[in-house]
Protein backbone atom coordinates (compact mmCIF):
# COMPACT_ATOMS: atom_id res chain seq x y z
CA UNK A 1 0.00 0.00 0.00
CA UNK A 2 2.80 2.26 0.79
CA UNK A 3 4.71 1.49 -2.67
CA UNK A 4 1.31 2.36 -4.51
CA UNK A 5 1.09 5.51 -3.18
CA UNK A 6 4.68 6.71 -2.91
CA UNK A 7 4.08 5.69 -6.86
CA UNK A 8 1.01 7.83 -7.20
CA UNK A 9 2.70 10.71 -5.80
CA UNK A 10 5.57 10.63 -7.75
CA UNK A 11 5.11 12.24 -11.29
CA UNK A 12 7.57 11.32 -14.20
CA UNK A 13 9.41 14.16 -15.55
CA UNK A 14 10.44 15.19 -18.97
CA UNK A 15 13.59 15.26 -19.99
CA UNK A 16 15.91 18.41 -20.19
CA UNK A 17 16.50 17.99 -23.91
CA UNK A 18 12.89 18.39 -24.83
CA UNK A 19 12.20 21.09 -22.45
CA UNK A 20 15.10 22.78 -24.38
CA UNK A 21 13.66 22.58 -27.72
CA UNK A 22 10.49 23.55 -26.55
CA UNK A 23 11.53 27.12 -25.16
CA UNK A 24 14.02 27.49 -28.35
CA UNK A 25 11.11 27.02 -30.53
CA UNK A 26 8.72 29.31 -28.58
CA UNK A 27 11.29 32.40 -28.79
CA UNK A 28 11.95 31.44 -32.31
CA UNK A 29 8.37 31.97 -33.02
CA UNK A 30 8.19 35.12 -31.39
CA UNK A 31 10.97 36.83 -32.71
CA UNK A 32 9.69 35.56 -36.22
CA UNK A 33 6.77 37.36 -35.66
CA UNK A 34 8.42 40.37 -34.58
CA UNK A 35 10.59 40.49 -37.94
CA UNK A 36 7.15 40.38 -39.77
CA UNK A 37 5.42 42.83 -37.85
CA UNK A 38 8.56 44.81 -38.69
CA UNK A 39 8.82 44.72 -42.55
CA UNK A 40 5.15 44.77 -42.69
CA UNK A 41 5.75 48.80 -41.15
CA UNK A 42 8.61 49.24 -43.11
CA UNK A 43 6.75 48.54 -46.37
CA UNK A 44 4.04 50.67 -44.80
CA UNK A 45 5.97 53.74 -44.30
CA UNK A 46 7.59 53.23 -47.55
CA UNK A 47 4.57 53.58 -49.76
CA UNK A 48 3.58 57.10 -50.95
CA UNK A 49 0.93 59.14 -49.08
CA UNK A 50 -2.19 60.11 -50.81
CA UNK A 51 -3.28 63.92 -50.23
CA UNK A 52 -6.33 64.13 -48.50
CA UNK A 53 -9.84 64.48 -50.33
CA UNK A 54 -10.98 67.56 -49.78
CA UNK A 55 -14.90 67.89 -48.83
CA UNK A 56 -16.90 69.80 -50.91
CA UNK A 57 -20.07 71.03 -50.01
CA UNK A 58 -23.00 71.45 -52.43
CA UNK A 59 -25.74 73.84 -51.82
CA UNK A 60 -29.15 72.12 -53.09
CA UNK A 61 -31.33 74.42 -54.26
CA UNK A 62 -35.08 74.79 -52.50
CA UNK A 63 -37.83 72.54 -53.59
CA UNK A 64 -39.57 74.39 -56.36
CA UNK A 65 -42.65 74.89 -54.62
CA UNK A 66 -46.13 74.87 -56.49
CA UNK A 67 -47.11 78.64 -55.12
CA UNK A 68 -44.07 81.14 -55.73
CA UNK A 69 -44.01 84.54 -53.29
CA UNK A 70 -44.86 87.71 -55.30
CA UNK A 71 -41.45 89.55 -55.10
CA UNK A 72 -40.36 86.15 -56.46
CA UNK A 73 -42.40 87.07 -59.79
CA UNK A 74 -41.38 90.13 -60.18
CA UNK A 75 -38.59 91.43 -62.13
CA UNK A 76 -35.61 92.33 -60.21
CA UNK A 77 -35.28 95.97 -61.15
CA UNK A 78 -38.76 96.88 -60.34
CA UNK A 79 -38.16 95.17 -56.91
CA UNK A 80 -34.75 97.14 -56.17
CA UNK A 81 -36.42 100.18 -57.83
CA UNK A 82 -39.51 99.50 -55.13
CA UNK A 83 -37.15 99.50 -52.72
CA UNK A 84 -35.99 102.64 -53.06
CA UNK A 85 -38.42 104.40 -53.31
CA UNK A 86 -39.61 103.26 -49.56
CA UNK A 87 -36.63 104.57 -48.15
CA UNK A 88 -36.83 107.75 -50.35
CA UNK A 89 -40.58 108.05 -48.52
CA UNK A 90 -38.82 107.24 -45.22
CA UNK A 91 -36.24 109.85 -45.40
CA UNK A 92 -38.57 112.73 -46.53
CA UNK A 93 -41.04 111.75 -43.94
CA UNK A 94 -38.09 112.31 -40.99
CA UNK A 95 -37.11 115.56 -42.73
CA UNK A 96 -40.74 116.79 -43.14
CA UNK A 97 -41.14 115.86 -39.15
CA UNK A 98 -37.65 117.49 -38.06
CA UNK A 99 -39.28 120.98 -39.86
CA UNK A 100 -42.55 120.38 -38.67
CA UNK A 101 -41.35 120.29 -34.82
CA UNK A 102 -38.42 123.40 -35.74
CA UNK A 103 -41.12 125.11 -37.59
CA UNK A 104 -43.22 125.24 -33.83
CA UNK A 105 -40.02 126.61 -32.12
CA UNK A 106 -38.04 129.03 -34.35
CA UNK A 107 -37.87 131.84 -31.66
CA UNK A 108 -35.89 129.53 -29.63
CA UNK A 109 -33.35 128.86 -32.68
CA UNK A 110 -33.36 132.61 -33.79
CA UNK A 111 -32.80 133.50 -29.81
CA UNK A 112 -29.55 130.41 -29.83
CA UNK A 113 -28.41 131.72 -32.97
CA UNK A 114 -28.22 135.91 -31.74
CA UNK A 115 -26.69 133.74 -28.97
CA UNK A 116 -23.94 132.39 -31.27
CA UNK A 117 -23.50 135.93 -32.22
CA UNK A 118 -22.82 137.52 -29.65
CA UNK A 119 -20.97 135.08 -28.57
CA UNK A 120 -18.33 135.51 -31.60
CA UNK A 121 -18.48 139.50 -30.49
CA UNK A 122 -17.57 139.30 -27.37
CA UNK A 123 -15.57 136.71 -26.92
CA UNK A 124 -12.05 138.28 -27.80
CA UNK A 125 -13.12 141.23 -24.95
CA UNK A 126 -13.88 138.78 -22.48
CA UNK A 127 -10.77 136.67 -23.19
CA UNK A 128 -9.07 139.82 -22.91
CA UNK A 129 -10.77 141.26 -19.02
CA UNK A 130 -10.35 137.49 -18.42
CA UNK A 131 -6.48 138.30 -17.59
CA UNK A 132 -7.09 140.26 -14.73
CA UNK A 133 -11.01 139.22 -14.04
CA UNK A 134 -12.60 135.82 -13.16
CA UNK A 135 -14.64 134.33 -15.96
CA UNK A 136 -18.41 135.62 -15.12
CA UNK A 137 -17.28 139.15 -13.81
CA UNK A 138 -15.41 139.23 -17.48
CA UNK A 139 -18.15 138.07 -19.23
CA UNK A 140 -20.53 141.20 -17.46
CA UNK A 141 -18.01 143.53 -18.12
CA UNK A 142 -17.58 142.87 -21.97
CA UNK A 143 -21.08 142.72 -22.23
CA UNK A 144 -21.28 146.01 -20.51
CA UNK A 145 -18.49 147.49 -22.98
CA UNK A 146 -20.38 146.81 -25.95
CA UNK A 147 -24.47 148.10 -24.38
CA UNK A 148 -22.41 151.36 -23.59
CA UNK A 149 -20.41 151.56 -26.77
CA UNK A 150 -24.26 150.65 -29.11
CA UNK A 151 -25.78 152.84 -26.79
CA UNK A 152 -23.22 155.92 -27.40
CA UNK A 153 -23.84 155.77 -31.23
CA UNK A 154 -27.65 155.91 -30.91
CA UNK A 155 -26.86 158.66 -28.09
CA UNK A 156 -24.77 160.49 -30.66
CA UNK A 157 -27.05 160.22 -33.37
CA UNK A 158 -30.10 161.21 -32.12
CA UNK A 159 -28.17 164.38 -30.46
CA UNK A 160 -26.80 165.16 -33.56
CA UNK A 161 -30.02 164.97 -35.46
CA UNK A 162 -32.22 167.26 -33.31
CA UNK A 163 -29.14 169.68 -32.54
CA UNK A 164 -29.17 170.27 -36.78
CA UNK A 165 -33.03 169.29 -36.94
CA UNK A 166 -34.01 173.26 -37.77
CA UNK A 167 -30.82 173.58 -40.59
CA UNK A 168 -32.19 170.72 -41.80
CA UNK A 169 -35.44 171.53 -42.33
CA UNK A 170 -34.86 174.38 -43.67
CA UNK A 171 -32.54 172.84 -46.17
CA UNK A 172 -35.03 170.47 -46.87
CA UNK A 173 -38.36 172.70 -47.84
CA UNK A 174 -35.39 174.79 -49.71
CA UNK A 175 -34.09 171.11 -51.44
CA UNK A 176 -38.25 170.50 -52.10
CA UNK A 177 -38.83 173.13 -53.90
CA UNK A 178 -36.31 173.06 -56.28
CA UNK A 179 -37.35 169.94 -57.01
CA UNK A 180 -41.08 171.04 -57.74
CA UNK A 181 -39.68 174.17 -59.78
CA UNK A 182 -37.94 171.30 -61.72
CA UNK A 183 -40.72 169.20 -62.38
CA UNK A 184 -42.61 172.44 -63.43
CA UNK A 185 -40.18 174.39 -65.31
CA UNK A 186 -37.40 172.04 -66.16
CA UNK A 187 -36.46 170.17 -69.58
CA UNK A 188 -38.83 167.08 -69.35
CA UNK A 189 -41.21 166.11 -71.66
CA UNK A 190 -44.04 166.35 -68.87
CA UNK A 191 -44.35 169.96 -66.41
CA UNK A 192 -46.31 169.50 -63.03
CA UNK A 193 -47.15 172.67 -61.66
CA UNK A 194 -47.31 172.90 -57.74
CA UNK A 195 -50.91 173.05 -57.76
CA UNK A 196 -51.22 169.75 -59.31
CA UNK A 197 -48.92 168.47 -56.63
CA UNK A 198 -50.98 169.81 -54.00
CA UNK A 199 -53.91 168.43 -55.33
CA UNK A 200 -52.17 164.92 -55.66
CA UNK A 201 -51.20 165.27 -52.12
CA UNK A 202 -54.57 166.21 -50.62
CA UNK A 203 -56.22 163.09 -52.39
CA UNK A 204 -54.13 160.79 -51.40
CA UNK A 205 -54.59 162.23 -47.80
CA UNK A 206 -58.58 162.11 -48.44
CA UNK A 207 -57.91 158.28 -49.46
CA UNK A 208 -55.97 157.40 -46.83
CA UNK A 209 -58.53 158.98 -44.39
CA UNK A 210 -61.42 157.11 -46.25
CA UNK A 211 -58.84 153.92 -45.89
CA UNK A 212 -58.68 154.24 -41.58
CA UNK A 213 -62.07 155.08 -41.04
CA UNK A 214 -63.23 151.94 -42.89
CA UNK A 215 -60.69 149.58 -42.08
CA UNK A 216 -60.69 150.69 -38.14
CA UNK A 217 -61.63 147.51 -36.83
CA UNK A 218 -59.22 144.79 -38.96
CA UNK A 219 -55.87 147.62 -38.52
CA UNK A 220 -56.65 147.50 -34.58
CA UNK A 221 -56.75 143.77 -34.51
CA UNK A 222 -53.34 144.22 -36.59
CA UNK A 223 -51.96 146.35 -34.09
CA UNK A 224 -52.63 144.13 -31.37
CA UNK A 225 -50.93 141.51 -33.49
CA UNK A 226 -48.16 143.37 -33.58
CA UNK A 227 -48.19 144.41 -29.90
CA UNK A 228 -48.06 140.43 -29.92
CA UNK A 229 -45.10 140.27 -31.74
CA UNK A 230 -43.19 143.00 -30.24
CA UNK A 231 -43.73 140.92 -27.15
CA UNK A 232 -42.27 137.91 -28.88
CA UNK A 233 -39.12 139.78 -30.21
CA UNK A 234 -37.91 141.16 -26.65
CA UNK A 235 -38.36 137.59 -25.66
CA UNK A 236 -36.45 136.30 -27.79
CA UNK A 237 -33.70 139.29 -27.68
CA UNK A 238 -33.60 138.45 -23.59
CA UNK A 239 -33.17 134.61 -24.46
CA UNK A 240 -30.31 135.42 -27.00
CA UNK A 241 -28.60 137.66 -23.90
CA UNK A 242 -28.84 134.99 -21.10
CA UNK A 243 -27.94 132.17 -23.38
CA UNK A 244 -24.92 133.93 -24.80
CA UNK A 245 -23.42 134.94 -21.21
CA UNK A 246 -23.62 131.20 -20.22
CA UNK A 247 -21.76 130.55 -23.37
CA UNK A 248 -19.12 133.37 -22.91
CA UNK A 249 -19.14 132.51 -19.02
CA UNK A 250 -19.03 128.64 -19.04
CA UNK A 251 -19.22 127.45 -22.55
CA UNK A 252 -15.80 125.25 -22.72
CA UNK A 253 -17.60 123.36 -20.05
CA UNK A 254 -20.68 122.94 -21.33
CA UNK A 255 -18.89 121.70 -24.52
CA UNK A 256 -16.87 119.11 -22.41
CA UNK A 257 -20.33 117.84 -20.93
CA UNK A 258 -21.69 117.31 -24.39
CA UNK A 259 -18.53 115.45 -25.43
CA UNK A 260 -18.43 112.92 -22.54
CA UNK A 261 -22.21 111.93 -23.35
CA UNK A 262 -21.16 111.14 -26.47
CA UNK A 263 -19.54 107.43 -27.22
CA UNK A 264 -15.34 107.57 -27.03
CA UNK A 265 -14.99 107.05 -30.47
CA UNK A 266 -17.07 109.65 -31.64
CA UNK A 267 -15.68 112.23 -29.71
CA UNK A 268 -12.41 113.25 -31.14
CA UNK A 269 -14.29 113.95 -34.71
CA UNK A 270 -16.91 115.85 -33.50
CA UNK A 271 -14.97 118.16 -31.69
CA UNK A 272 -12.71 118.78 -34.61
CA UNK A 273 -15.89 119.20 -37.41
CA UNK A 274 -17.31 121.71 -34.41
CA UNK A 275 -14.06 123.60 -34.02
CA UNK A 276 -14.05 124.13 -37.98
CA UNK A 277 -17.81 125.37 -37.59
CA UNK A 278 -17.20 127.64 -34.83
CA UNK A 279 -14.19 129.36 -36.80
CA UNK A 280 -15.59 129.89 -39.74
CA UNK A 281 -18.92 131.30 -38.29
CA UNK A 282 -16.75 133.40 -35.58
CA UNK A 283 -14.44 134.19 -38.37
CA UNK A 284 -17.49 135.51 -40.58
CA UNK A 285 -19.08 137.37 -37.53
CA UNK A 286 -16.04 139.61 -36.98
CA UNK A 287 -15.46 139.89 -40.49
CA UNK A 288 -18.59 141.23 -41.16
CA UNK A 289 -17.92 143.27 -38.26
CA UNK A 290 -14.98 145.30 -40.05
CA UNK A 291 -16.34 145.48 -42.91
CA UNK A 292 -19.51 147.41 -41.52
CA UNK A 293 -16.85 149.30 -39.81
CA UNK A 294 -15.10 150.43 -42.77
CA UNK A 295 -18.31 151.09 -44.84
CA UNK A 296 -19.24 153.54 -41.79
CA UNK A 297 -16.04 155.60 -41.95
CA UNK A 298 -15.47 155.28 -45.42
CA UNK A 299 -19.17 156.87 -45.77
CA UNK A 300 -18.66 159.82 -43.15
CA UNK A 301 -15.51 160.46 -44.99
CA UNK A 302 -17.62 160.43 -48.13
CA UNK A 303 -20.61 162.39 -47.09
CA UNK A 304 -18.14 165.56 -45.36
CA UNK A 305 -16.09 165.72 -48.59
CA UNK A 306 -19.25 166.71 -50.66
CA UNK A 307 -20.85 169.19 -47.82
CA UNK A 308 -23.59 166.71 -46.62
CA UNK A 309 -25.08 167.87 -42.95
CA UNK A 310 -24.86 164.99 -40.50
CA UNK A 311 -21.77 163.34 -42.28
CA UNK A 312 -20.96 161.24 -38.98
CA UNK A 313 -24.43 160.32 -38.18
CA UNK A 314 -25.12 158.90 -41.41
CA UNK A 315 -21.56 157.09 -41.19
CA UNK A 316 -23.00 155.68 -38.09
CA UNK A 317 -26.19 154.63 -39.32
CA UNK A 318 -24.62 153.13 -42.67
CA UNK A 319 -22.45 151.25 -39.53
CA UNK A 320 -25.59 149.64 -37.94
CA UNK A 321 -27.43 148.91 -41.49
CA UNK A 322 -24.75 146.77 -42.22
CA UNK A 323 -25.46 143.94 -39.48
CA UNK A 324 -29.12 144.04 -41.08
CA UNK A 325 -29.32 141.77 -43.63
CA UNK A 326 -30.60 142.53 -47.48
CA UNK A 327 -32.55 145.50 -45.99
CA UNK A 328 -30.36 147.72 -43.52
CA UNK A 329 -27.52 148.95 -45.90
CA UNK A 330 -30.17 150.20 -48.68
CA UNK A 331 -32.57 152.08 -45.78
CA UNK A 332 -29.30 153.76 -44.42
CA UNK A 333 -28.39 154.56 -48.13
CA UNK A 334 -31.68 155.99 -48.80
CA UNK A 335 -31.67 158.14 -45.45
CA UNK A 336 -28.54 159.29 -46.41
CA UNK A 337 -29.61 160.54 -50.25
CA UNK A 338 -32.92 162.45 -48.29
CA UNK A 339 -30.41 164.55 -46.20
CA UNK A 340 -28.39 164.74 -49.67
CA UNK A 341 -31.38 165.85 -51.56
CA UNK A 342 -32.43 168.48 -48.66
CA UNK A 343 -28.97 170.05 -48.52
CA UNK A 344 -28.40 170.34 -52.64
CA UNK A 345 -30.92 169.13 -54.94
CA UNK A 346 -31.38 166.53 -57.56
CA UNK A 347 -27.19 166.36 -58.05
CA UNK A 348 -26.32 165.75 -54.50
CA UNK A 349 -29.05 163.22 -53.99
CA UNK A 350 -27.88 160.99 -57.06
CA UNK A 351 -23.74 162.10 -55.77
CA UNK A 352 -24.74 160.60 -52.96
CA UNK A 353 -26.67 157.59 -53.85
CA UNK A 354 -23.55 156.61 -56.03
CA UNK A 355 -21.26 156.84 -53.64
CA UNK A 356 -22.75 155.09 -50.51
CA UNK A 357 -24.12 151.98 -52.92
CA UNK A 358 -19.98 152.28 -53.80
CA UNK A 359 -18.97 152.43 -50.66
Amino acid sequence: MAENAGHKDTQPQKPISTQYRWVTNTAGAIRKAREQHRRFMDSRQSEPQMPPIPTTYVLAKPAQTEKQSGLALLPEWLVRAGLSSWLILGVLAIVWVVIFATSKIVPVFIGVFLALVITAILHPIVKLYNKVLPRYPATFLGLLTVLGIVGGMFTYVITSVTGQWDSLAQQFTSGAHTIVDFLEHGPLPFHISQHDLNMQVNTALDKGQAYLRSNAPSLAEQLLSNASALGEVMAVLALALFTAIFFLGSGKNMWRWFLNELPEERRYRTHRAASAGWFTFSGYVRGTMLVALTDGIFAAIFLQMIAVPLAAPLGVLVFMGAFIPMVGAPIAMFVAMLVGLASGGIGKFLLVGVGVAAI
